[in-house]
């Protein structure tokens, strides 16, 4: 209870003092049933603080470009191979916005490595069918390094990079 006074005194400072900090602290100090527990009322607190300040800013909130793309962690059920590579590049085309365009986004070797190792992992993490899921993802990183050394050797062309193409 003393570090919520201590903090309820600071935040209600002119010029160090802070609102948001003020209301969640004066909140706290009525919750009666997390002052029994001061570990778990201070964890309340930081996760209520983290909240309230990460509001609109980029990264942090569900309705941010890049939301769709950290969603994309495993092979959805039902899901077949081409529509998880789509739906893992549409997702980075999402979250880089207006900086590229589709034709392009394979010449850049970074992004064509993160679409491509983004959809790897999907595929290995397969929850319908982890066995599946393993042999997916063998299979594509082995085309996938196969293309990357022919490319190397101007064997052939930047555009064979796409990630449906190995699924097809």
């Amino acid at each position: 209870m003393e570090s919520l006074a201590c903090l309820h005194v600071c935040s209600r400072a002119l010029k160090t003092g802070q609102q948001r900090v003020r209301s969640i602290v004066v909140t706290a100090m009525k919750d009666t049933s997390l002052l029994c527990n001061p570990v778990l009322h201070a964890m309340v607190i930081v996760a209520k603080l983290d909240s309230s300040f990460s509001l609109g800013v980029p990264g942090y909130s569900r309705e941010t470009p890049s939301a769709a793309w950290e969603a994309c962690v495993s092979r959805l059920p039902g899901e077949d191979a081409l529509t998880l590579a789509n739906r893992v590049f549409d997702s980075y085309f999402q979250k880089l916005g207006d900086d590229i365009d589709h034709h392009t986004i394979w010449s850049n070797e970074q992004y064509a490595s993160e679409i491509n190792t983004r959809t790897a992992n999907c595929l290995g993490n397969d929850v319908s069918d982890p066995a599946r899921g393993r042999a997916n993802h063998h299979q594509f990183t082995l085309r996938w390094h196969e293309t990357q050394q022919r490319i190397r050797s101007g064997g052939c062309n930047t555009k064979l990079v796409q990630v449906v193409r190995y699924r097809r």
